[in-house]
C-alpha cells in the first residue's frame, strides 16, 4: 500500500450559512504545524457549484481596495455580503505567497440554508 503524499494538506471544514446572513469567519493557519505568517501574502477563496459545470459563482480576495479577506500575521479574516441563493456549494481558500506558490489552505462543502424570514 502506498502512503498519501500531499503538498500541502488543506484543512477540510464544512461552513453554512442562512441566505443573505452578512458572512464573517477567521481562520487561524499552521503549515508544518508551524504558525504561518502570511503578511504580504495574497489569499483567494473561491465558491463554486456542486454539479457537472463547476461554475465559479463567488471570489473573495485580500486583493484590491476593499478586499473581503483581510489578513493578521497567521490569521485570515473574511467578511463579506451573504449568498441571496440557498444551495450546496463547494469552496477552497488558497494563499499566494511571495515566491508565487499558491497553497490551498481550507476547502469543503459550503451550504446557503434558506431563510425562514422575507
Amino acid at each position: 500500500m502506498n502512503p498519501k503524499i500531499f503538498n500541502v494538506e488543506a484543512d477540510n471544514v464544512d461552513l453554512e450559512f442562512t441566505q443573505g446572513d452578512t458572512i464573517d469567519l477567521s481562520f487561524s493557519v499552521k503549515k508544518n504545524n508551524v504558525v504561518y505568517d502570511m503578511s504580504g501574502m495574497t489569499i483567494n477563496m473561491t465558491v463554486r457549484t456542486k454539479d457537472i459545470n463547476n461554475t465559479i459563482i463567488r471570489t473573495l480576495s485580500s486583493d484590491g481596495t476593499s478586499p473581503a479577506i483581510s489578513i493578521s500575521t497567521s490569521t485570515l479574516h473574511l467578511v463579506s455580503l451573504g449568498f441571496t441563493e440557498s444551495g450546496k456549494y463547494q469552496y477552497d481558500i488558497q494563499v499566494e505567497d511571495l515566491s508565487d506558490e499558491i497553497l490551498t489552505i481550507v476547502r469543503g462543502n459550503l451550504i446557503v440554508v434558506k431563510e425562514q424570514t422575507v
